[in-house]
């Protein structure tokens, strides 16, 4: 993903964590389910009038998938900012997990023929791709057991900090959520890079959203987190820009369920948008 000079740390930390009480309210009615211990991540981007054929190669390889009953689950988004990218995230909870999972797919020879066909199909329409890990960060969070079955849209803030500086940025992050932690209206989970271009100074800090009418929400409730957060630690923030952020970028994205190989619970929970065929 490309990065900016971030052009103020504490109004981007802001604008991550203000949400709507009515979505968070109901996804917390639901059942919950926290993050993966680790994310595999792949950023893809196409060559120019490449997004139709390849969406016809994606469809067919979760089709393939889903009929081998696969384990290797994956969600979509596609960029709605930026440079038109798509992010394909797997979840794992042991990397013992993800070898056994790869095992499985690749160990079915038809399937495995399959695959390869459609990697190699697609292959010839990707203009970049880069696969990269990253670990889940409970302790930087704050109300991440969100039921994502139910979000439709996600706010992704990438933040590369300055070689020596990780202990800053993870100070300020705790002290944020210990700061809005009694808050209902707030969720965000941070994830740390482990492999990958960045990796050991790279944060990932997901927001997912029902509607983008949370955004709206967002930027009315800015003035009443800054008085939750003090202005102490809004000082504090402030002094940290241009110290310990080498680079950020904030953008949107919208969950692709046609290009996703979700689990059947996913179908059932939410089949008008999950299963749309």
């Amino acid at each position: 993903m490309k990065n900016r000079f971030a052009n103020s740390f504490f109004v981007a930390l802001l604008a991550l964590v203000v949400m709507s009480v009515a979505s968070v309210a109901q996804a917390q009615q639901q059942s919950q389910q926290g993050p993966s211990k680790y994310v595999y991540l792949t950023a893809v981007s196409l060559k120019p009038g490449s997004m139709a054929q390849y969406r016809k190669l994606e469809e067919a390889r979760i089709a393939d998938l889903r009929a081998a009953k696969a384990p290797d689950h994956f969600w979509m988004m596609e960029q709605i900012t930026g440079s038109g990218m798509l992010i394909s995230i797997h979840g794992f909870d042991s990397f013992a997990e993800m070898q056994n999972d790869h095992h499985e797919v690749w160990s079915n020879a038809e399937l495995a023929s399959q695959l390869t066909a459609n990697d190699t199909a697609r292959g010839l329409l990707v203009r970049e791709s880069h696969d990269s890990i990253y670990m889940f960060r409970k302790d930087l969070s704050l109300h991440a057991d969100q039921s994502l079955e139910d979000m439709r849209f996600m706010r992704m803030w990438v933040v590369r900090v300055k070689p020596g500086h990780q202990a800053d940025f993870e100070n300020i992050a705790k002290a944020e959520a210990k700061a809005l932690g009694a808050s209902a209206e707030v969720h965000w989970a941070v994830f740390e890079k482990m492999y990958g271009e960045g990796s050991g100074v790279t944060f990932l800090v997901a927001t997912p959203m029902k509607s983008l009418g949370d955004l709206d929400t967002r930027m009315a409730n800015q003035q009443k987190m800054r008085g939750m957060v003090g202005e102490g630690l809004a000082q504090l923030v402030m002094s940290m820009e241009g110290k310990a952020i080498a680079k950020s970028e904030s953008d949107l994205f919208v969950f692709a369920p046609k290009l996703s190989y979700v689990p059947d619970s996913w179908l059932t929970a939410s089949p008008d948008f999950w299963g749309k065929k």
